[in-house]
């Protein structure tokens, strides 16, 4: 109340013309302050809409691989006929294509791949936080250009929780190998079946059929 009272006398001392002052330096403060606000308010939607114009960049990545898969020429070469009885070693191949975009995978998760179309399917799943847009796109294309018989066959991408300008990326990627030959029953020689050509690209879990 003191206070209240003091700044009443204060303001019964000043003349008319210097309460003018005082009521247009009020209201100037307010509607500077308001603008401020305004220009924050309107920084931050800029802002909001930056981030989501980078997502849905990302998200048109993920539906490229998701729908195109890697390009393949009519005249390129069954990859099927290259895929024999080791697979490539994943593990060592994705810490390379990691390697070149300058990122790391802190830990790889081998996963039951099964067969399909008479070869063997070997899955391993990873995760990386904290990546760019540009980091993303370029992962991907090294995992799915530098050997044709590994491919992406599961994408989940979203936001990173602590910095929404990045992204986390969980991948499965896939590739192959033949069926280990049975032994020949009595010891005798006999030919096998022809390992079937196999269908599909990135994207899915089934052995790619164009490229080199």
């Amino acid at each position: 109340m003191a206070a209240i009272d003091t700044l009443r006398d204060k303001w019964d001392g000043i003349t008319p013309r210097e309460r003018k002052l005082v009521v247009l330096l009020g209201a100037s403060a307010v509607v500077t302050i308001l603008a401020f606000l305004g220009l924050g308010i309107s920084d931050r939607l800029d802002a909001i809409e930056a981030s989501n114009g980078k997502m849905r960049q990302a998200l048109g990545v993920l539906e490229h691989y998701r729908i195109h898969g890697r390009d393949g020429g009519a005249a390129a070469t069954n990859p099927a006929a290259n895929i024999g009885t080791e697979p490539v070693k994943l593990e060592s191949y994705l810490d390379k294509a990691a390697q070149k975009v300058g990122i790391t995978v802190p830990t790889y998760k081998p996963r039951a791949g099964g067969t399909k179309n008479g070869f063997v399917v070997h899955t391993i799943e990873l995760q990386v936080t904290g990546l760019t847009i540009q980091q993303v796109k370029d992962f991907l294309e090294a995992i799915e250009s530098d050997n044709k018989l590994v491919v992406t066959s599961h994408i989940v991408l979203k936001r990173s929780f602590g910095d929404k300008e990045k992204l986390d990326l969980k991948l499965e990627v896939s590739t192959y190998s033949k069926e280990a030959a049975a032994a020949p029953a009595g010891g005798g020689a006999g030919t096998g079946a022809p390992a079937p050509t196999p269908s599909g690209g990135a994207g899915t879990a089934t052995p790619p059929a164009g490229g080199n």
